[in-house]
Formats: C-alpha cells, structure tokens, sequence
C-alpha cells in the first residue's frame, strides 16, 4: 500500500486544490446553484464502494427525478484521489456515465476523511447557494420526503447556526467518550484530544450544518488541523452557553497531530464538534443551535424499517431495494393523509418486535 504523504501536505491539498468538477473556472457568486440541501454522500474508489454507489443512485436518488423535488436537493458522491491508475480509470467512467462525483485532491484513505469534508466545504460554497450542507454516509439511507420536511419546519428555523442530526450530547442516554485503544475503529490518541469528553456533536451517517456555518468553517480552515480517519463529526459542536466554562479551557489549546505510530483512525464527526466549538467559544458564531434529529437511526433497530427514520445507517447494497419500497408506500399513504411518516400501520408481527425492542432502548440496554 502506497503511504499517505505528511499531515501537513494532506492538509495543504485539502486547502489549496480545486475540486475535478470546478477545475475549469470557480462560478460568481451569481452564479451558484441553489438547493435546499447541499448532500454529500462519503464514498471510496474501492470496487465494493462502486456497488454501494449503485444501490444509492437506483432507490432513494430517484426521487429527485420528480417534479416536486427538482431543486430542492443537490447532491454527490464524495471521493479523493484512487491510489491505483485502474481505480481512476474506473471513476473516470463512473463520472462520464452518471455526472455525481466531487473528487477532491486528497488521497483516498480511511484516515483522510477530514480532509476530504474540509475540501467539499470549500467546494460548496464556492459552487452552491445552499441553506443546509448535508454529509451521509454510502451506506445510510435518506428519506428525502423526510428531510425536506425537517427542513420547512420550525425545528430548522431560523436556519441560520444549526447544526443537526443525532446529537451525542449527554442527553437520555446519547453519551460517548474518547475510546483509547489503538485497535478500536474510533481510537482517539490522548495526544490529540486528552480531554475525558467530547463538545456535543451529530453522528456523520447523516447531520446537517447551516450554511452559515458552513462559511465559518471555511474561514476557519487555514488553521485546522490534521486529524485521522473517520472523526470529522465531533468538531462541530458545543452549545453556545457552555463553551466559556465547561470547554473554554479545551478549545483554546492547540490541536497536536498524534506520534507517527499512533497517526489513525481519527473520528471526523467528533472534529467537526471541536471546530464548531471553537467558533462558539471564540465568538465568531453566536447563534450556534444544535438540534436532535429523533428520526436519524446510527443504529440498527427491529425491525430495521421504521417510519419516522429520516436517516438509517449500516446498511447493505441489497437492503436498499425492500427500505426503499417500503418508504416509497410510506411516503405515499403519508400523502394520502395518514399523518407525517405514518400510512398503514406495520404487520402486526413487526408491532410485536418493535415494542420489546423499544422496551430495552428505554431501559438503556440497547442504543436506539
């Protein structure tokens, strides 16, 4: 395997590239698309990604083919840079066929997610006039009828300074801290972030971040950091009344890139809590507004189908199909005036395996 280039270059590529869909010219800013939401869907040039990709653009992308929601959400895959010329040669035919890459200048690795969302914020609102950026992973399922009606909703608004989704903010249960073992998937080195918590942050299978926000972030990121693998999440968010005493003294110290040997893995939504955290304590944001998304699932429940899911996560290519339909029938019967989300009640089996299951997620068993 090719090895990554230094911290620092990842980040300058992150900062100083353009995009290969803006490469010929940066539009004025008369000229951005508008959308409601701006959705970039994580994604790898790896072989098993492309299936991944397939199963997404074939269900819930569809809808976007409709009348009722033609500019209302733009969207693309998000990718870096294949370490292979036959995995380029690949994308190239994927872009040529569908037109939804964004291939930043970043290479492609686990451990580069932030960097990668860094160059899509830059990319978005260089191209975009968006009220909400999006991030989904490739294998969470987004209910599109679901979320454009969260976003025309008093939760959303004011728009400006909300950051939403599945909020771990040590409320009804939703609390993680940094995990300290190499091995683990969402290791954090104490050399990074050596603090016994986290700022409050929204689980990356599917968050929102105002546009506004997105803008400071932008401003912001000359001065990031670089962090490892998957922890873009976390850096975006602390409630504005509690930065100036429960993470004031946090937030001000330098971010330190961990020991080569410990360079991995890091979480990018936890990232994302961090730097939002850091705007609120500083003042630049003053109207940071986080806001728990019920319907966005980073678990899977039973039965895994569930009408209210905005966003499910851990999801497999060929569960997608039979989510889809079911959403579709949901979506319909919702229409038809059956109440938000709702339509027909669910086969009476399904009733039974969702209570019990509900029943250990209030006793705090299981997670949601």
């Amino acid at each position: 395997m090719t090895a990554l280039p230094t911290p620092e270059r990842i980040m300058e590529l992150a900062l100083t590239t353009t995009p290969s869909e803006a490469s010929v010219a940066t539009p004025s800013p008369a000229a951005r698309k508008k959308c409601d939401v701006l959705l970039l869907i994580s994604s790898a040039a790896a072989a098993g990604y492309e299936r991944r990709r397939r199963a997404v653009r074939r269900t819930y992308l569809t809808a976007l083919r409709e009348q009722q929601l033609q500019g209302t959400v733009e969207y693309r895959f998000l990718l870096g840079e294949p370490p292979t010329a036959e995995e380029g040669a690949a994308l190239d035919a994927e872009q040529a066929e569908f037109g939804d890459l964004l291939r930043v200048c970043v290479p492609e690795s686990y451990e580069t997610i932030f960097a990668k969302v860094v160059a899509a914020w830059r990319w978005a609102v260089a191209t975009h006039d968006f009220a909400f950026w999006m991030h989904a992973d490739d294998d969470s399922y987004v209910r599109l009828d679901l979320l454009l009606g969260w976003v025309r909703s008093p939760a959303a608004s004011p728009q400006e300074g909300v950051y939403a989704g599945y909020l771990w903010d040590g409320s009804d249960g939703r609390r993680t801290k940094p995990l300290r073992d190499p091995a683990q998937k969402s290791y954090m080195p104490v050399e990074q972030w050596p603090h016994d918590s986290y700022p409050p942050f929204a689980s990356g299978c599917g968050h929102l971040i105002a546009c506004d926000l997105v803008g400071k972030l932008v401003e912001l990121s000359p001065s990031m950091s670089f962090f490892r693998g998957g922890v873009f999440d976390v850096a975006i968010g602390t409630r504005p009344a509690r930065p100036a005493r429960l993470f004031l003294h946090q937030l001000h110290r330098p971010f330190r890139p961990a020991k080569p040997q410990r360079r991995r893995r890091m979480l990018s939504p936890r990232i994302v809590g961090i730097y939002l955290a850091r705007l609120a304590a500083s003042g630049a944001v003053a109207n940071l507004r986080l806001v728990h998304i019920e319907g966005v699932r980073p678990y899977r429940p039973l039965p895994l189908f569930r009408r209210e899911t905005l966003v499910q996560h851990y999801m497999q290519p060929e569960e997608f199909r039979q989510f889809h339909e079911r959403a579709v029938a949901a979506a319909a019967e919702a229409d038809g005036g059956a109440g938000p989300g709702g339509g027909a009640a669910a086969p009476e089996s399904e009733q039974r395996i969702a209570a019990v299951y509900d029943l250990f997620v209030q006793a705090k068993v299981l997670r949601r």
